[in-house]
């Protein structure tokens, strides 16, 4: 099957696009309702039936609506699912962790609050939760801390509040506490309960990170899957998204590139704006920054923020490429795909540069080349290698 152009120029201008990613991190933050009662709240859902990797078959089920609350699970022990009667096995430590709690000596204490003065018993009522979590949490435990403050996020127990949720989050970080780092982190990448600053954010992230917290070392390598090293490499230079700006004003070539980028994707606390993106793009790329000159060639090839010229996007571009950018093979490869009213389409030189991608180990270029080879597009395509590269 031949691979549509739309497809090509979506993949083309994927790396563009990181605002989905921490709108993904939003998703992970907001709640689907309050809890006043042991109750749940929100919608159920329906799960179609779907076959694993395994090839085994899930059968079609309703699972509880997600709200990012472990306690708000029929999976969780103490719970029943009102459909099938079978009781919730998950424990504190066996999946509470996974939500953002801290389960640890501290934090189990305050999964399982401790009442009265002998013989202690789990509270599961989630006002009671809340409420014994919060005086734990005011007498200084750092555990109690973070996991009130996802209380707080979630609408667990108490009306969510965003807010609240960041001040906690922030006191368990100040308190050593490396969930209330990572939690405090994302919260910075949403922009709930604190102005939005992937800089400050992503910090925070990587510092819980190289401090060896594995749900931070998890966030960290999602968002490195989906973001060019090079900007993550601009990003921590900075302590905030301010710090940034004020660098891109004072001519930092980098800060420059991550500003325009941010006026792109709507980001930072900036609305989108492409003449904006445009603006501070071409200032780093009349200064040799390779990621600003694609970006600034993007602008004129898909006319944003100014009139579509696709011979102007080919020199910048190529300028790119001689600083040896993947990214700028792509786009490269892209174009002459396409081509264009000012010079025709070659698969000739697209199949060039998209070798010239995969050559350099770049997944894109060496998808983009099984596909020329697969529909005979640029050059003839042995079987053996058609097989391979398809």
């Amino acid at each position: 099957m031949q691979l549509r152009a739309t497809d090509r120029q979506r993949r083309s201008s994927n790396w563009i696009l990181f605002s989905i990613l921490l709108t993904a991190f939003s998703l992970t933050v907001i709640s689907c309702g309050t809890i006043g009662t042991g109750g749940r709240t929100g919608r159920n859902v329906s799960v179609r039936g779907y076959m694993r990797s395994n090839g085994s078959y899930v059968q079609p089920h309703m699972r509880s609506g997600p709200d990012g609350a472990f306690f708000n699970n029929w999976s969780t022990k103490g719970n029943v699912n009102p459909y099938t009667g079978k009781p919730g096995t998950l424990t504190g430590q066996s999946g509470a962790a996974s939500y953002g709690y801290n389960t640890g000596t501290l934090g189990n204490a305050v999964l399982t609050p401790q009442v009265g003065n002998s013989n202690p018993q789990p509270v599961s009522n989630p006002v009671e939760k809340f409420k014994a979590t919060r005086q734990a949490a005011l007498n200084g435990n750092p555990a109690a801390q973070n996991n009130l403050g996802l209380m707080y996020r979630n609408g667990n127990g108490v009306r969510a509040d965003f807010t609240e949720a960041a001040k906690w989050f922030r006191k368990a970080m100040e308190s050593g506490d490396l969930y209330g780092l990572s939690n405090l982190g994302k919260m910075y990448l949403s922009g709930h309960g604190v102005e939005q600053d992937f800089c400050h954010g992503y910090r925070l992230i990587n510092n819980a990170a190289e401090r060896g917290h594995s749900p931070a070392i998890k966030t960290r390598s999602s968002i490195q899957s989906n973001i060019e090293a090079s900007y993550l490499a601009i990003v921590l230079r900075f302590q905030t998204f301010k710090e940034l700006r004020d660098a891109a004003n004072s001519g930092d070539a980098d800060a420059e590139y991550v500003l325009g980028r941010s006026y792109f994707d709507g980001v930072n606390n900036l609305k989108n704006d492409f003449k904006e993106s445009l603006k501070w793009s071409r200032k780093a790329a009349s200064k040799g920054n390779a990621s600003a000159q694609i970006l600034v060639g993007s602008h004129y090839e898909f006319g944003l923020g100014i009139g579509t010229n696709k011979v102007v996007a080919l020199e910048w571009y190529s300028k790119a490429a001689e600083q040896r950018s993947v990214r700028a093979y792509q786009a490269l490869g892209s174009l002459f795909y396409h081509g264009t009213n000012a010079f025709p389409n070659s698969y000739a030189q697209a199949v060039k540069w998209y070798r010239m991608g995969a050559d350099a180990g770049d997944s894109w270029g060496q998808a983009y080349l099984g596909d020329c080879y697969y529909n005979g597009e640029g050059q003839r395509c042995p079987v053996k290698v058609c097989q391979s590269e398809a």
